[in-house]
């Protein structure tokens, strides 16, 4: 090999090494930025599982409430309904209290004319 033939081979290899390091540098750059991008996707994988078990425990504690208010509306239909037939009870009570009342009412209508007309046929019996 000649002088200048090894001393192009030595150029060469300079050269290929100075693109390889330059290269290198830029991988380094874009390894150095995409370690950061990692650390902050960590960050916010983490904050998220975070809000996310927060989200789980308000909607397992929403679920407990909607549990108890739906119980507590059964309760209260059943009461509503109670409530109704007792209400019910009362107005048919009512009604045949209202239809005694008119008949003691007649009854007694009678008796004061039975009474009336005694009365009225005694004065004139006297006189």
């Amino acid at each position: 090999m000649t002088n200048e033939e090894r001393d192009k081979t030595i150029e060469f290899i300079l050269d290929q090494q100075a693109r390889v390091s330059v290269r290198l540098e830029q991988v380094g750059e874009k390894l150095d930025s995409l370690t950061e991008q990692v650390s902050t996707l960590t960050a916010d994988v983490t904050a998220l599982n975070e809000v996310t078990q927060t989200h789980s425990q308000t909607m397992e504690r929403v679920a407990v409430i909607v549990a108890q208010l739906a119980e507590a509306q059964l309760l209260t239909n059943r009461s509503q309904a109670l409530t109704n037939e007792r209400l019910q009870a009362l107005a048919e009570a009512q009604l045949r209290t209202q239809q005694s009342f008119i008949a003691t009412d007649e009854r007694l209508n009678s008796f004061i004319r039975v009474v009336e007309k005694y009365i009225t046929e005694n004065r004139h019996g006297q006189n």
